[in-house]
């Protein structure tokens, strides 16, 4: 049998908390609905670093075209044409656990309401996780956030060493706010629309987040909001709520007799 490295995606290693009372949980393993969404979060997770990855560069690019003040291990060789910033070459060489390559080439200019921006890993891979497939960011008008942009994924794969694939799409706005201190590392981030995908196992699935997803910029867990989820061969969504625990990897899991909060 194949070695699977993601070993979420059958929502095995994981313990849940079944009961209530957060001060008294019962541990056991969790449902498999929760492995499912453990897999989703991974996914979304691993995807939207790449985002974020693509857009600190950009704007150290546009705000520092000299270059002096992109981060150690990282190479970028920007296109201009007439001045104007067309595209930019990202390369890694082991950082964070990051090698490899993305190109991202712009539509407009950079950030600005009607632009685009074209992300594509090339070779890339995390902590040996390979990333694959193109992201388009789509900007909007920023009205009272730091950013608005939609986030289009048609099919993205992550492949382990084993050769072991995950899919993942999404079709998502995202509003980016300015946090309580300078830089980025407490912004949030909230989501809306869907996402869509196929676990180690061939099961797919799709997704929808019925009340606003936030995360803080250096959380990979949301801090609130409520998304519903379909695998295929289920007749019936099940719901994952974020933010009734006493840490961010708690979930509130309701599907048919099951409910409670679980770890993830």
């Amino acid at each position: 049998m194949k070695k699977i490295l993601f070993g979420l995606v059958l929502g095995v290693s994981s313990l849940g908390i079944t009961s209530c009372e957060l001060n008294s949980p019962k541990y056991e393993e969790p449902p498999q609905e929760v492995g499912y969404y453990s897999t989703n979060r991974y996914s979304h997770a691993m995807f939207f670093d790449v985002v974020k990855q693509a857009m600190e560069i950009t704007k150290l690019q546009v705000d520092n075209p000299t270059g002096d003040k992109f981060p150690a291990g990282v190479t970028v060789t920007p296109v201009l044409e007439g001045g104007k910033l067309v595209s930019l070459t990202v390369e890694y060489s082991e950082i964070n656990g990051r090698v490899g390559k993305l190109e991202i080439s712009y539509t407009g200019i950079p950030f600005a309401e009607g632009s685009s921006m074209l992300i594509k890993p090339v070779d890339l891979s995390y902590s040996g996780i390979k990333i694959g497939g193109p992201t388009r960011l789509d900007f909007k008008g920023k009205e009272d956030a730091k950013s608005k942009f939609g986030v289009i994924i048609e099919r993205g794969i992550l492949t382990d060493k084993f050769g072991a694939e995950i899919a993942f799409g999404c079709n998502l706005n995202c509003e980016q706010k300015e946090g309580k201190v300078t830089g980025t590392s407490d912004d949030t981030f909230t989501f809306s629309g869907n996402e869509n995908g196929v676990f180690v196992n061939k099961v797919s699935y799709n997704l929808t987040i019925t009340n606003p997803i936030v995360y803080t910029y250096s959380s990979a867990y949301a801090s609130e909001g409520k998304v519903t989820m379909t695998p295929s061969g289920y007749t019936e969504s099940f719901s994952i709520e974020f933010g009734k625990g006493n840490a961010l990897n708690h979930v509130y899991l309701t599907y048919k007799d099951k409910s409670g909060l679980y770890y993830i």
